[in-house]
C-alpha cells in the first residue's frame, strides 16, 4: 500500500514538473515573440516620425513617384538634355 501511494505521488510530482517546464518554455517563447513585435512596432513608428520630419524640413523637394506621374522627365547628359 505504501509503495502504491509513493508511486502515485511520484507520478503526480512528475506530471506537475512537466507542466511547469512547458509553462516556462511557452512563456519564454511568448516573451521573445512579444519583444520582436515591439521592435517592429518601434521601427515602424520611428520611420513615420523620420519621414514626417524630412517632409517638414524639405517639403516639396521630397516628392513621391506619384508626384512625378504624368510629367516629362529629362536627363542631363554630355550631349544635351534628352527626354526619357
Amino acid at each position: 500500500m505504501w509503495f502504491g501511494l509513493i508511486t502515485l505521488a511520484a507520478i503526480q510530482f512528475y506530471y506537475v514538473q512537466e507542466m511547469v517546464a512547458a509553462l516556462i518554455i511557452f512563456s519564454v517563447l511568448f516573451a521573445f515573440v512579444a519583444v520582436m513585435a515591439l521592435i517592429l512596432f518601434l521601427l515602424d513608428r520611428a520611420s513615420h516620425l523620420t519621414l514626417a520630419w524630412a517632409w517638414k524640413k524639405w517639403g516639396r523637394e521630397m516628392c513621391t513617384p506619384a508626384h512625378w506621374q504624368g510629367r516629362k522627365i529629362t536627363r542631363e547628359s554630355s550631349l544635351g538634355t534628352t527626354r526619357i
